[in-house]
């Protein structure tokens, strides 16, 4: 979608989104924003499409516009590339490591998710 930047928050600008769809009788059941890509050619960076994900049938206004604010301030504080391993990271928390041992002297370890 291009939209000129006459819009002064990402709230407002997913609002218009919303509405024009819903001048043309259609719903805008979810978005997926995705973090900013990499205009290098030779860039190996992997695109993140779907970092934030609004479903909008369960939030209220004040949540949708608390999640558009956040997520903005997100993009102003750090780069793209910060906020990709900053989410790894968040993921790989959720990894523990457990010991399962067996009757070999060499011990193994096994990757488990927690959730």
């Amino acid at each position: 979608m291009y939209k000129s930047l006459k819009y002064d928050t990402l709230y407002d600008l997913l609002t218009e989104f919303t509405r024009c769809y819903e001048d043309c009788y259609h719903r805008v059941d979810r978005i997926k924003l995705g973090l900013p890509v990499s205009h290098d050619n030779q860039s190996m960076e992997a695109v993140m499409w779907k970092y934030t994900y609004i479903r909008l049938s369960k939030l209220s206004t004040k949540e949708f516009k608390h999640t558009c604010d956040s997520y903005s301030k997100q993009l102003r504080g750090k780069t793209a590339h910060q906020m990709k391993y900053a989410k790894q990271s968040m993921d790989a928390s959720k990894t523990i490591i457990t010991d399962v041992s067996d009757n070999s002297s060499s011990g193994s370890a096994r990757l488990g998710r927690t959730n």
